[in-house]
């Protein structure tokens, strides 16, 4: 079902079918993508989104792997460092 504006005819809203069914795809790749991208193992990536929950909210579920990608990034990049000098 689409909203549409009666003046103009053109769509305003946001399908409205099949919520569910979005969310439940959403879980079910989010950590599938997370794992794939991140070299870490999955419980670490679950342990992650935890805590980003715990700290962020709903929200925490995408900062918290990222606050672990970015982490990872930085602790890999000062170790670079340190073993060039």
């Amino acid at each position: 079902m689409w909203r549409t504006s009666k003046a103009s005819g053109v769509s305003g809203g946001t399908p409205q079918r099949r919520p569910g069914l979005v969310g439940t795809v959403d879980n079910l790749i989010r950590p599938w993508v997370v794992v794939n991208k991140l070299p870490v193992h999955p419980l670490v990536v679950f342990v992650a989104m935890l805590g980003g929950i715990e700290a962020f909210g709903l929200m925490g579920i995408l900062f918290g792997p990222v606050i672990l990608a970015v982490t990872m990034a930085l602790f890999r990049m000062l170790r670079d460092e340190m073993a060039a000098e």
